[in-house]
């Protein structure tokens, strides 16, 4: 079993964010996530978790400037009158 099928994309970004907001994780657990997102395994999760990877990224200073360039992409793509205050707060 690949490490990339272990978990659902919800699980992964959980996982995530509960490093990022203790300041967690090793440079290759960042790759590891740009990775994940450059083959698609978080193409169908919803606009808040979008934002949560986003913010994650952020909050660490962490990924490269093409995986921001490309989060930034697709994030453009999803905003909505359906996103929240508190996500759009995150954005900005």
């Amino acid at each position: 079993m690949r490490k990339d099928n272990l978990f659902s994309p919800s699980s992964f970004l959980a996982i995530l964010s509960h490093f990022s907001a203790q300041q967690e994780g090793s440079r290759d657990l960042y790759d590891f996530y740009e990775f994940l997102y450059s083959s698609d395994k978080f193409k169908n999760v919803s606009t808040h978790e979008l934002i949560s990877l986003l913010y994650s990224f952020y909050s660490v200073h962490a990924g490269s400037v093409n995986f921001m360039s490309n989060l930034h992409e697709d994030l453009l793509l999803r905003l909505d009158a359906k996103t929240t205050t508190y996500d759009l707060l995150r954005v900005l």
